[in-house]
């Protein structure tokens, strides 16, 4: 008897012939690293083949919660966003992406995912770009245009429901997104004659080609000082859509706040808050932010840290309402590139101990589960229970 196999069937053979041999290697090299606790996982940042993360699956089970590390302008930062969202959402379910990136960010996101406008997503991430570009607009690093356009077919595809929230202040933008969030609600609800004064100036503000804190300042006091006098109509004529409303002014309010009191603490102190505020303890959400904030305790490790007490997942994870139900992974990574060239190596963990790791696994890249380490690597499950650890971009 002879057994034909289609191309297609055959490449999936061997795919699953190489990802079995990629678990034999790794179990070689765990040898190495199991005296200190550490347990070693195959990790291919190219993939979204949900099935590879299938030895999380009950790993994950206690948890809803997954904070990301990224590097901010690296090419792996929509890689491995791709490959958690997919594996989530198929495995154990998906209600909330949230992004390091303001409310009102999220809340034209959400527009697009519902309605496919393509002028509208253009103009988003365009003209209120954070981490596509680096400084200045000349380079795009990381393509989000690209990445949203994906979410949406793949959201369609397979019929899911989540929503995007963001929960950062718009601290590199200086309040220029939430400005034009509130002249489009304005100019949607007809709502200008409550406004005629800020109104006005909000026309003239967007014609510079840059905003200053005392411009936003000065423009906010005459809004607020006309919207305390119209809220109650305010509220009538818009209905549903007045929460979001509120929520884009609170941004604004936020950026202002942050200028005054500008500092790492304020800011992960707001990230929490917002977080807590628009996340229920029953959501499965997916949060990808910079490696900091995503720290349970900075410990004793990075120098840069000392006297940070934690970014705001660890804020969020001290609330009795979300206790025991996150996991934050961090991430290192040896050769990658980023805005500002390669990637830092070794980061969090410093030379010696990443050093070790990186010898252990060779030319592979791993997610390594950190919650029973010990030795050297005993302190840091407090500030992060998993990490992965990439060799290269590909």
């Amino acid at each position: 008897m002879i057994i034909l196999f289609t191309f297609d069937t055959m490449t999936k053979i061997i795919i699953a012939i190489l990802y079995i041999l990629s678990f034999t290697y790794l179990r070689a090299q765990n040898n190495i690293l199991e005296s200190d606790g550490l347990v070693v996982y195959p990790f291919n940042i190219n993939s979204t083949d949900p099935h590879e993360l299938s030895y999380l699956d009950s790993i994950i089970q206690p948890f809803n919660i997954f904070g990301v590390a990224e590097y901010h302008w690296s090419k792996t930062t929509l890689k491995q966003e791709k490959k958690f969202i997919t594996y989530l959402a198929q495995s154990k379910g998906l209600d909330k992406i949230v992004i390091e990136r303001p409310y009102a960010y999220g809340y034209w996101i959400n527009e697009y995912l519902d309605t496919g406008d393509t002028l509208l997503l253009k103009t988003v991430t365009d003209k209120f770009w954070t981490f596509d570009y680096y400084r200045k607009k000349d380079i795009r690093y990381v393509n989000y245009y690209e990445f949203y356009k994906w979410l949406y077919n793949f959201k369609k595809r397979n019929d899911l429901s989540f929503k995007v929230v963001g929960i950062d202040l718009d601290q590199l933008r200086n309040g220029t997104l939430e400005l034009w969030s509130l002249k489009q609600f304005i100019d949607t609800y007809k709502l200008s004659d409550y406004f005629q004064l800020s109104y006005s100036k909000l026309k003239t503000l967007f014609l510079k080609e840059k905003i200053s804190y005392y411009e936003l300042k000065n423009w906010y006091k005459e809004f607020n000082k006309e919207y305390l006098i119209v809220e109650i109509p305010v509220k009538s004529k818009m209905q549903d859509n007045y929460t979001d409303f509120k929520k884009i002014i609170k941004g604004v309010e936020d950026i202002l706040n942050y200028g005054k009191n500008g500092n790492s603490v304020f800011r992960e102190n707001n990230l929490a808050e917002n977080f807590i505020s628009e996340i229920e303890p029953k959501d499965i959400v997916y949060a990808q932010f910079g490696h900091v904030h995503l720290l349970r305790a900075s410990g004793n490790r990075h120098k840069a840290l000392k006297g940070f007490d934690g970014g705001f997942i660890s804020k969020v994870e001290a609330n009795p309402k979300f206790t025991s139900k996150i996991i934050s992974i961090y991430l290192l990574c040896k050769g990658c590139k980023s805005a500002g060239g390669l990637t830092s190596h070794p980061g969090f963990f410093g030379q010696t101990d990443s050093n070790k790791i990186y010898n252990a696994i060779g030319k592979q890249s791993v997610l390594i589960d950190f919650r029973k380490a010990k030795n050297e690597f005993a302190d840091i499950p407090a500030s992060f229970q998993f990490s992965i650890f990439l060799n290269g971009e590909d």
